[in-house]
């Protein structure tokens, strides 16, 4: 009889923790859309953030459309994540 409520135990356990690990990741979700779309309506004023992009590989020619193309990209990544958690 003690297996059973340690199986119960165990499950009851991994469901929660299944469920944390879905909200943090839906939560990093929205803050990845955020984080793009703040730095998209302010012009790509933050170059740290810039250089991480750089670094990923999404490129062009000119600077201005490499902002607007990886800001485009990390709010579409934030927002699939954040939806299929």
């Amino acid at each position: 009889m003690n297996w059973q409520r340690l199986r119960i135990t165990a499950e009851t356990s991994l469901i929660r923790g299944r469920t944390v690990i879905r909200t943090l990741i839906a939560l990093a979700g929205v803050a990845t859309v955020v984080i793009g779309g703040v730095n998209l309506l302010s012009g790509g004023v933050w170059a740290p953030y810039r250089s991480l992009l750089r670094t990923v590989g999404v490129t062009t020619v000119a600077e201005q459309q490499f902002i607007y193309i990886a800001d485009v990209v990390v709010i579409a990544l934030g927002a699939v994540a954040a939806w299929f958690a």
